[in-house]
């Protein structure tokens, strides 16, 4: 056993004990522009999210929604007075 890693015994295993380095298996590094870049693209979205305006449909909307309430309260208002 080397570092906790293998077989304790190689007994009956059918391999000789023998604990090699995979050398397929490769780690990506990352590289310091990784980071640089990373960074760059939040800033960037940030920014957008900042200076993104209101869709005018949608205020629109909110307005023709609200004067519709209005409506809705003076309806019930008058019904109530008859």
């Amino acid at each position: 056993m080397y570092n906790g890693i293998g077989l304790q015994t190689p007994r009956g295993s059918g391999t000789s004990g023998y604990v090699s380095m995979n050398k397929f298996n490769l780690r990506a590094r990352p590289s310091r522009t990784d980071n640089y870049r990373d960074s760059e693209k939040e800033i960037k979205l940030q920014g957008e999210a900042v200076t993104r305006k209101a869709n005018k449909e949608l205020v629109e909307r909110a307005k023709k929604r609200e004067i519709e309430v209005k409506v809705f309260v003076m309806r019930e208002q008058l019904e109530d007075m008859g």
